[in-house]
């Protein structure tokens, strides 16, 4: 059993260029909820991706506008950094 969905990058940054991709990751969210799954958008690289995602409730995001990958020992500045930088939007975080 599964229990989240991940929404490939490919979509996610062709959101605000291509009606068809915003569409399918809205109805991939929508998916995602309705299979009692949780959403997690890959690929995010802007605040407006960002925000989008949120206004459409996808639960999770991960991508190189919050950071590259990362070994643990940065890991707790980038916990500090976005925890107090961006409450709406930290807990949105994929870590996997």
């Amino acid at each position: 059993p599964f229990s989240e969905l991940k929404l490939d990058r490919s979509f996610i940054m062709e959101i605000h260029k291509d009606g068809e991709a915003k569409t399918m990751v809205q109805a991939m969210i929508s998916l995602a909820h309705n299979l009692n799954m949780t959403a997690c958008a890959e690929g995010v690289e802007s605040q407006e991706i960002l925000d989008f995602l949120y206004s459409q409730d996808c639960d999770k995001v991960q991508g190189y506008f919050f950071s590259k990958p990362i070994n643990t020992t940065a890991l707790e500045k980038f916990v500090l950094k976005w925890g107090h930088s961006t409450p709406q939007n930290s807990s949105l975080l994929c870590t996997s």
